[in-house]
């Protein structure tokens, strides 16, 4: 068994040097109770799970911490370009995620948010050739190997790009 002074501010709202000399026995005694790091971080989210929402929710907000992240889809679909994730990667992904507290739009937001954007160019696609560097594949040529993959292109570019800054004025967004 371990005794010690805690100590207890008068004042709902404490100033940050007591409630810091509060924390640090405080964190002392959770690991001396649990056995050791780990299981007072255990402990520790035991804790707090085991209180009432509003009182969970009053903690997390004091101390700063969001209780959900979401994306919105225009940012899913730049993390996805930016990942060069297919959508079965993008899914998996999502999924992940999901595990961490993170919430997406639904895929079929996604793709209509996606062809909403992308309905007023006109794209086109060809299996071109390209050289990457790849040393340890068995067809490889000094090093290199060629795949075919495809390379997507507007076909009028002028117009994309009229069409962009012609959006980009209404909405206020040209210096």
């Amino acid at each position: 068994m371990y005794l010690m002074k805690v100590r207890k501010a008068r004042k709902p709202d404490a100033a940050s040097p007591l409630k810091r000399k509060r924390a640090g026995p405080m964190a002392k005694y959770r690991k001396l109770t649990a056995g050791g790091n780990q299981s007072a971080t255990v402990q520790h989210s035991s804790e707090l799970k085991s209180l009432p929402t509003h009182t969970r929710l009053s903690i997390c907000d004091r101390a700063g911490v969001m209780q959900k992240v979401k994306f919105s889809c225009k940012d899913q679909l730049a993390m996805k370009t930016a990942m060069k994730m297919t959508w079965a990667q993008s899914q998996t992904h999502r999924r992940f995620l999901h595990k961490l507290g993170i919430s997406y739009e639904s895929e079929k937001t996604q793709r209509s948010v996606r062809e909403h954007l992308l309905s007023s160019c006109k794209l086109s696609c060809n299996m071109m050739q390209f050289w990457e560097k790849d040393e340890l594949h068995p067809n490889s040529t000094c090093g290199m190997l060629q795949r075919d993959a495809p390379a997507v292109f507007i076909e009028n570019l002028p117009e994309f790009v009229t069409m962009l800054l012609d959006e980009y004025e209404k909405a206020g967004k040209l210096v």
